[in-house]
């Protein structure tokens, strides 16, 4: 939405868009006239706003509900801490300074935007709301959340001027109501009290006139807060912080009357920790116990590089923006002990535009994850230099809205940040979360659903029926949880399901496109989804889109990655509440199925070979598999070459092909090649003995740790069929994989270095799955290899099935992508290896060298 003058719009609104515009679809007529607006809005003199409804950013990937770590926190030497700011409930003062009824919501409420990518507003989660600190309720209620997060006490900022206070309510409270559990100490704001946030730097509102009167009256108001329970105390002395002790002027005298002030209320002399910031670099001097980092109180020196310049900004800007990232890793490189008592400190974020609009200080892209990390470097670092009573970290802070920086939770990283501190001290990475199960209740219901559209493409293509049928009555989650459908063909399929409404379902489990997965895939997502309640749960689905979708290490996704999925389990609570976080349960494998374009009997027959030993991954194999059973009018048979794999292997093996649906019930081939004798490496052998085993016309292969696209071989096949000849090929990215957690990571074109024989000849660019073959063009019996070879085996049986007359050598200029050619980034994968050194070693390799030549006099050979 957006706000202009009329005059803006006289341009925009006379245009023929009714009678003479040749567009025929309404949405891109729509689009068109949008980008319009600005640009006869442009013309006009002042400036264009946009209006946003919530927040500026769209991506949930980091939204939490509340965990509560209460019970599982093991750090328990470590005390986290954060600043208080009482500002949340209206006094005379910031009714005459500031306008009747302000408060620190006044502010937070008029920020807007400055640029691309910035979060504003910061809008207070529902379960806090715009809270008044007028009630002692409120503060039960922010003590609960901090004991469910491990949030130790609060620093509440004291905010005294000569004997005048102001914003004390909310402590007095609190120390007025001992029932509330919420350890706390104060922070003196010895700073004047002025206009600076209406840009008036000089305007002394309220000041400090230090004075031996001023040190005894200071602390005689304490003192009742001092005897409370609830005070936090370091060898059992009241902790009291001093945000400026430059500013005081003969600091000692301070220290004395404190100290004998609470000697005659039989009470030890204070703890006090100097705030190191506006020239206090060490507590020695000032004659403190300890210091506290401030961090950014010099915004780093220019330590960090200022990022402004790099921003898209909606305005001219004064600001100074610093990556969070950066400013993280700044503070983590300080590692040396201090010479004093010294506490770390942390933020959450920074970003004061509430306050100061265009003139802001801003620390950009704030992530929990990252927050966590740093958090844990501060444990490690407090576990190291500080005895185990002092091992405090202070946050900045608990409240401070105004300037970004609050543990509280908001509408956008919901309570991210405060199970961020949970999660540290409770031992618990950020990728805790990833894949997490919890237990199915008994008599769990869930209700599925099919899309008209998706029940359209099922009644269109009788073997699709039948194949998604398999993979969703094969599930395990169905004995688990009542079923309910509205849906007769989950009826049919389905016994035991009850055809009803889905209002009463726990979870509704919504298809929207025919898939395969296997038989505890919607379990896993089951789990998931009742350890985040508030999720929407996603499988891992196979996608031809170059641009992966995020994946956080806790498994969040971006809304894009929703759209695309193939069938999502929804809360209850979604209809009332809606939802924010999606999480792709990673290890719930599915692959999408396309109704096919042709009749039975014009589908082709293809055997694709797949090697398998030992030591290879199931897990990888069944993807593998999955990709070959979801192919798009095409009838493929696996041709499963074995190798050592024991009688269990061979079980789960026998187990693994039950689970999935080949089209027209297709059952795989398999060659045991470990019974034939031959010992060692069997690669080779079992790459050109299988291919002479194959009985129908089209051959391709497949490692097992690869993919490929559904639309791979109707590709490839049409190419054959239309030119003739005996080999056609496709594209492959070069696709990074995370292990760990089990996706895609990264696609790259790295294979488009070749478009001719030529190229082929002297620079392998065609990776094994990236071609197919004719077998009623090839003479295989003029085939040759080494039945020792291990490296480049398929290079030297390409080497011989190319010929520079009969290869579609053109289909590689159409740069068309049938799959990915996988390499794992955390781990070595098979021999496509990634890193300079490990290629430096191969290369010395007598083995590889051996290899190397004989692919060097098959060339010489070739060309004679």
């Amino acid at each position: 939405m957006f706000w202009a003058r009329s005059e803006c719009l006289r341009e925009l609104l006379s245009l023929p868009t009714k009678e003479q515009t040749e567009i025929q679809n309404h949405q891109d007529l729509n689009q068109i006239l949008r980008q319009l607006l600005l640009f006869f809005a442009a013309s006009h003199e002042g400036k264009a706003y946009r209006l946003h409804r919530d927040s500026s950013l769209c991506d949930y990937r980091y939204y939490e509900e509340e965990r509560d770590f209460s019970t599982t926190i093991v750090n328990d030497d470590i005390k986290v801490l954060a600043y208080y700011l009482p500002q949340f409930h209206p006094i005379p003062e910031n009714d005459e300074w500031h306008g009747k009824g302000f408060t620190e919501w006044t502010k937070v409420r008029g920020a807007t935007p400055l640029f691309e990518g910035h979060y504003k507003q910061h809008i207070p989660h529902e379960d806090i709301g715009y809270y008044l600190l007028d009630s002692p309720e409120t503060l039960r209620m922010q003590a609960e959340i901090m004991q469910k997060a491990g949030v130790h006490g609060q620093v509440f900022y004291h905010y005294w001027f000569s004997g005048k206070l102001i914003l004390e309510e909310p402590v007095k409270m609190l120390l007025n109501t001992p029932d509330i559990p919420m350890p706390f100490c104060f922070c003196w704001a010895n700073e004047n009290w002025t206009r600076k946030w209406d840009g008036d730097e000089e305007g002394i509102l309220l000041g400090q006139v230090y004075s031996r009167e001023d040190a005894r009256a200071f602390i005689r108001y304490l003192i009742p807060f001092f005897q409370d329970s609830r005070y936090i105390r370091i060898d059992d002395r009241p902790v009291l912080y001093i945000y400026r002790p430059v500013s005081i002027p003969d600091i000692q005298e301070y220290l004395e009357i404190w100290a004998e002030e609470c000697a005659l209320a039989s009470l030890p002399r204070p703890y006090v920790v100097g705030v190191l910031t506006r020239g206090a670099t060490d507590p020695h001097a000032f004659r403190l116990d300890a210091g506290t980092e401030r961090v950014l109180h010099d915004w780093t020196d220019n330590a960090v590089e200022d990022i402004t310049a790099k921003l898209h900004h909606y305005h001219d800007l004064n600001t100074h923006i610093l990556s969070y990232d950066e400013v993280a890793s700044f503070y983590e490189k300080q590692t040396e002990p201090k010479p004093f008592t010294y506490f770390r400190s942390i933020i959450p974020t920074w970003d004061n535009t509430a306050r100061y609009g265009q003139d802001a200080y801003i620390v950009h892209n704030s992530t929990p994850q990252r927050f966590q990390t740093w958090l844990e470097h501060l444990i490690d670092y407090s576990r190291k230099t500080l005895d185990q009573e002092k091992r405090y970290i202070v946050v900045n802070a608990w409240n401070e809205w105004a300037e970004g920086a609050h543990l509280e939770p908001d509408t956008h990283y919901g309570y991210s940040y405060l199970n961020a501190i949970g999660r540290a001290l409770s031992g618990y990475s950020y990728a805790n979360e990833l894949n997490a199960s919890a237990e199915i209740p008994k008599n769990a219901k869930v209700h599925i659903s099919l899309s008209d559209s998706m029940v359209e493409i099922l009644q269109s293509d009788a073997v699709l029926k039948q194949q998604f049928l398999f993979s969703l009555a094969h599930s395990s989650f169905l004995k688990q949880c009542i079923i309910t459908t509205e849906s007769d063909l989950v009826a049919q399929t389905i016994d035991t399901s009850i055809l009803e409404a889905p209002e009463e379902a726990d979870h509704l489990l919504l298809f929207s496109q025919p898939a395969l997965f296997d038989t505890q895939a919607i379990e896993k997502m089951l789990r998931l989804a009742y350890h985040v309640p508030e999720s929407v749960v996603i499988p891992n689905y196979y996608t031809q889109n170059k641009h992966l979708y995020g994946v956080t290490e806790n498994g969040s996704v971006t809304t894009a990655a929703l759209y695309g999925a193939p069938f999502v389990l929804l809360p209850k609570t979604f209809r009332e509440k809606g939802y924010k976080n999606i999480r792709m349960r990673t290890d719930a494998n599915c692959f999408l199925l396309h109704a096919s374009d042709r009749e039975k009997e014009e589908q082709s027959h293809i055997t694709t070979i797949v090697r398998f030993h030992k030591a290879a991954d199931f897990s990888e194999l069944q993807k593998a598999l999955f990709s070959l059973a979801a192919m798009k009018d095409s009838l493929v048979t696996p041709l499963l070459a074995l190798q050592d794999l024991d009688n269990a292997q061979k079980m789960r093996l026998k187990e693994l092909l039950a689970e999935i649906p080949f089209a027209n019930g297709i059952e795989p081939q398999i060659i045991d090649y470990s019974l034939m004798g031959p010992t060692g490496d069997l690669r080779t052998l079992m790459l050109n003995d299988a291919l002479k085993k194959v009985h129908t016309r089209y051959a391709a292969f497949l490692d097992y740790d690869d993919l490929l696209f559904p639309d791979a071989y109707s590709w490839l096949v049409s190419r054959l069929k239309e030119t003739g000849k005996a080999v056609s090929f496709g594209r492959v990215y070069a696709a990074a994989y995370n292990s760990r957690t089990g996706t895609l990571i990264k696609r790259e074109r790295q294979f488009e270095y070749g478009y001719s024989y030529e190229d082929f000849f002297y620079d392998n660019h065609a990776p094994i799955h990236s071609f197919m073959l004719d077998l009623e063009q090839i003479n295989l019996a003029q085939i040759i290899y080494h039945q020792d070879q291990k490296y480049m085996e398929d290079y030297y049986l390409t080497l011989q099935l190319f010929k520079r007359e009969n290869c579609d050598w053109e289909s590689l200029s159409c740069n068309r992508y049938i799959g990915d050619y996988i390499h794992s980034a955390d781990r070595e994968h098979t021999l496509a290896i990634a890193d300079e050194t490990e290629k430096e070693k191969l290369l010395d390799d007598p083995t590889y060298q051996r290899d190397e030549k004989r692919i060097t006099d098959l060339r010489k050979q070739l060309r004679s």
